[in-house]
């Protein structure tokens, strides 16, 4: 399953997270995590972005699925650290603190995909 948290000004197309998320992974893992999904029956789930993370947190902080989902801690996204491919950046839940660490860290993490 998933929860839509963002649908555009078409109410065609949108942003759904995979409520199958994964705990204590790599960046690595985190992203082999989301693209070896195929919940649904789709298999174009990715790791989110910094900003789409951050609209995730946004909209479901509004629709009150936090408690349903679990959410908290620090969570992977797709973004790099420019001039370090050993580093990744994280972004914490409930703060929408934006920083960075080393890949090999553990993070947490929610695949999403676009409708």
């Amino acid at each position: 399953g998933g929860i839509i948290f963002w649908i555009d000004n078409s109410g065609q197309h949108g942003l759904i997270m995979n409520i199958k998320g994964a705990m204590d992974v790599s960046w690595i893992k985190a992203n082999e995590f989301c693209l070896s999904s195929s919940t649904n029956g789709f298999s174009d789930w990715y790791l989110p972005s910094i900003n789409e993370f951050q609209l995730l947190a946004e909209n479901l902080k509004t629709l009150k699925k936090v408690s349903v989902l679990n959410m908290s801690g620090k969570y992977w996204t797709s973004n790099e650290k420019k001039l370090d491919e050993n580093s990744a950046y994280w972004i914490d839940y409930y703060s929408l603190k934006i920083d960075y660490s080393l890949k090999s860290n553990k993070r947490r993490v929610f695949p999403i995909r676009k409708f």
